[in-house]
């Protein structure tokens, strides 16, 4: 469970990051902090943001970043896994989704993001079925929904925005194949 709570924080952390980047803004300087991220977007997009987390504790969701990679110097923490990893998992996949859905509003359809979606919408599927700790079917709503009154995006300004975040702090290759590496292994790790 420890992991999984990892990557969600991971997920979450990069699909804020591109939001930040989408916008036209440098990430802060303690790029794991959640919060951060999120008080770096626009004000629409940070409070549709902060509601996908659904009242999760931003802080304690951004030490994931250590609690995960190092759990023993964190075993009070790392405990707290098996409480923590559902409703964590469930927020990465509605900020990716959101992200998702911002970046397309400005690109239209593109491979790399259609796939991303089918896998966003394999793992939605799953959560929607199964309970992540044992398993069993799901006899109740997931943790967290996604809330219906998110701010839409607005499609003009978002592609600007792309264009003038893109012109000030293009991608390299090495991070596109860095972050494709590391989305691949999350994904082949994981049991579902």
């Amino acid at each position: 469970m420890g992991r999984l709570c990892l990557n969600a924080q991971m997920a979450a952390e990069c699909a804020l990051k591109a939001m930040v980047h989408l916008y036209g803004h440098r990430p802060p300087e303690d790029t794991h902090d959640l919060g951060a991220l999120i008080r770096a977007l626009p004000r629409d997009i940070a409070r549709s943001a902060d509601r996908l987390l659904g009242g999760i504790d931003k802080h304690a969701m951004s030490h994931w970043r250590l609690v995960g990679t190092y759990p023993a110097d964190y075993p009070e923490a790392a405990a707290q896994a098996p409480a923590l990893a559902e409703p964590y998992v469930c927020a990465a996949v509605a900020l990716n989704r959101y992200a998702a859905d911002h970046t397309q509003a400005r690109v239209g359809p593109a491979p790399e993001l259609a796939n991303h979606r089918a896998g966003l919408n394999r793992i939605s599927t799953r959560l929607d079925d199964r309970q992540i700790r044992t398993g069993q079917p799901r006899t109740g709503p997931t943790p967290l929904t996604t809330p219906s009154n998110l701010a839409p995006p607005r499609p003009r300004l978002i592609g600007e925005a792309i264009v003038q975040g893109y012109l000030k702090h293009p991608q390299t290759e090495e991070e596109l194949a860095w972050a494709n590496d590391n989305a691949v292994a999350m994904i082949e790790q994981e049991p579902w």
